[in-house]
């Protein structure tokens, strides 16, 4: 069964829950994400695309929160340079919050990656483009998702 088209070379992000696994890819055209809940026969009980209002997605994470909300995070560029993204979503896709600027505002990020602890809390480190525009940074959201510790630079010059 057919769940989706992706790009070539796009990865799909996937989160295993106890009754569900969950999906998020960049949509062939590249301009939307795509997410998919199978059951655990592997049977599509949701599938949508994500209403982020950006412009070109790429590298989607999923985490889950305490209260059983997604956490998505991405990075785009819906008005240059490139930032990271996060959103709060239902298992059904729909958003529970709009689209949250992590980065720093006119800073190209590259990529990142997140830290996920027991008591819900997240680690966010991300890493510019360009090295001569910062280097290496660290957030922390909160188990409430709330952002708890502001960007703050790790690694000047690192990229």
């Amino acid at each position: 069964q057919q769940l989706g088209i992706t790009g070539i070379n796009r990865s799909v992000e996937m989160l295993a829950t106890q009754d569900a696994l969950h999906l998020v890819w960049v949509a062939a055209e590249g301009r939307t994400l795509h997410y998919t809940r199978l059951d655990r026969a592997g049977q599509v009980q949701v599938s949508a695309d994500l209403a982020l209002g950006g412009a070109h997605p790429t590298s989607p994470g999923l985490s889950m929160s305490t209260d059983g909300a997604l956490r998505l995070f991405w990075t785009d560029n819906p008005r240059i340079p490139r930032g990271l993204f996060f959103a709060r979503l239902t298992p059904e896709g729909q958003l529970l919050s709009e689209p949250l600027l992590l980065s720093e505002d006119e800073v190209r990020v590259s990529e990142y990656d997140v830290a996920c602890h027991s008591d819900g809390s997240l680690d966010i480190f991300w890493a510019t483009e360009v090295p001569a525009e910062g280097g290496i940074y660290h957030l922390r959201i909160l188990a409430d998702d709330q952002v708890g510790e502001a960007n703050r630079l790790l690694v000047g010059g690192a990229g």
